[in-house]
């Protein structure tokens, strides 16, 4: 390099970088040249007296030249006077995301365009202010913020995830085959072997990238490839079950005909590791995809199943299911990118990639809490029934009950009892149940009957049962063990 040359604004972190280009030209043996940018508007003895700041007391300060340039643009007038031989010193200060949103960064798109060497200083300022900066390092550390680099090669991933490739629809068959092979099988074991290759994830996380950076354009190819995901798994069960054939749902698929919260909170978890597996390149793709699995590739199996043998009460839970983790794998994707920093770039300097993704983010928002609230108010009934139920039949005990929505409220309760259970005992409580709840209840019970052995006698210890009921007669215990 032929000279040294300074950006500086009479800052510490300009000080600093003085310092250190100072230190560079003396051994070298090159000249330094300070530049100052100010817009137009500012006196002159101003910006001297800011240029003067940041080398006054340094050692060597007396040869450095001073350049006072006036430009609408900081970044352009200092690109102005640097040429490719020059090595620029430039300080720069750790911002945390709030600051980089409502300062420019200087720094960093100077970095970006200077034409030759740079060295760039930070420094550590002292004073009453040391214990508010430590802590805001600690607050920077759980914000992980994705460089533009790092930012554009997640879009270009997400372009790629977002096509409907072979290999795709490959994975997607043969993880319905397991799956509708384990949903019948009543096996949690198979099912979690779907989950191993099932691809439903690629597409939903592209979709949540263009989601946080307001690309239509990568959103509209996610969500065909993800309806063609589902019409193939579903059709993959739909043949299977009418090839192998189905007698009644497995407890398999009754769990998944029902969402409840603990299903949004799934499909919510499975979306945050989604994503963050994306971004981090340390994590294994696999685990999220096993995550994702876990919430959609079951759900659309028993779609498929439940219409291949007409239960269509069955299919329509299992499609409120998926399209509850559908929505909430996309918000949980969008709020992993935002707090790493992803934001939608403007366009011909407007707003409309923004706009776009705050629209887009609120209409997904909004009906997914209207069903998290139904489906909370939905499990807040099924508690006081069963709390009632269990109240209203004591001492027999509440081994399940399921709720069933329809043209009337449908409660299936199996109880264990050992004392019989009436049908007009029934009657008596759906009628309160109904008046409870203000609306139509329908009220089905299944009794399975409790058998002990009587207590009142005393039962004989450490005997075989071989040996328990003796032929042999026994004068003394005749009339007393004739059961």
């Amino acid at each position: 390099f032929n000279q040294v040359v300074i950006p500086v604004d009479g800052s510490e972190h300009a000080r600093s970088a003085s310092r250190i280009a100072l230190r560079v030209a003396e051994g070298f043996n090159t000249p330094v040249e300070a530049v100052l940018v100010q817009r137009g508007g500012h006196s002159q003895w101003e910006g001297r007296a800011r240029l003067e700041r940041s080398l006054e007391g340094l050692p060597g300060a007396d040869a450095v030249r001073r350049t006072l340039v006036t430009a609408t643009e900081p970044v352009s007038g200092l690109l102005a006077r640097i040429r490719e031989d020059d090595l620029v010193v430039i300080g720069f200060a750790h911002r945390d995301v709030l600051e980089k949103w409502l300062f420019s960064r200087f720094s960093e798109r100077l970095l970006n365009n200077v034409p030759g060497p740079v060295i760039l200083t930070s420094a550590h300022i002292n004073g009453s202010n040391g214990l508010a900066r430590n802590i805001q390092r600690r607050i920077n550390w759980i914000l992980p913020t994705l460089t533009e680099l790092e930012q554009d090669t997640l879009v270009w991933m997400a372009a790629e995830m977002a096509m409907p490739t072979l290999d795709f629809f490959v994975l997607a068959i043969v993880a319905a085959l397991i799956a509708s092979a384990g949903l019948l099988l009543n096996s949690a074991a198979v099912i979690i072997g779907a989950m191993l290759v099932a691809p439903l994830m690629q597409p939903l996380i592209a979709f949540s990238i263009g989601l946080t950076t307001g690309r239509v354009d990568l959103m509209r190819r996610a969500v065909p490839t993800v309806l063609m995901g589902m019409i193939v798994a579903m059709l993959i069960a739909f043949g299977f079950a009418a090839l192998v054939g189905m007698d009644s749902p497995t407890p398999e698929m009754l769990a998944r005909s029902h969402p409840s919260i603990l299903d949004a909170a799934v499909a919510i978890t499975a979306g945050l590791i989604g994503a963050y597996a994306t971004a981090r390149k340390d994590i294994p793709a696999a685990l999220a995809g096993v995550a994702v699995a876990a919430a959609l590739v079951p759900p659309v199996c028993t779609i498929g199943l439940a219409l291949a043998t007409g239960r269509s009460s069955l299919a329509i839970g299992a499609t409120l299911l998926f399209v509850t983790n559908i929505v909430c794998i996309s918000l949980a994707g969008w709020v992993v990118f935002f707090w790493m920093g992803m934001r939608p770039r403007l366009v011909d300097k407007s707003r409309r990639r923004q706009y776009v993704s705050w629209a887009l983010v609120t209409l997904l928002a909004l009906p997914i809490l209207l069903v998290l609230l139904n489906l909370s108010n939905r499990e807040t009934a099924a508690s006081t029934v069963g709390q009632r139920l269990q109240e209203a039949f004591a001492p027999a005990e509440l081994v399940d009950m399921r709720v069933e929505d329809g043209d009337k409220l449908t409660i299936l309760a199996t109880l264990r009892s050992a004392e019989p259970i009436t049908a007009q005992k029934v009657q008596i409580v759906q009628n309160s149940l109904s008046s409870q709840l203000e609306e139509p209840v329908v009220l089905r019970v299944v009794v399975q009957t409790l058998i002990e052995p009587p207590t009142d006698e005393p039962r004989p210890t450490n005997t075989p049962l071989a040996t328990a009921v003796d032929p042999t007669p026994q004068p003394a215990l005749s009339t007393e063990t004739g059961g």
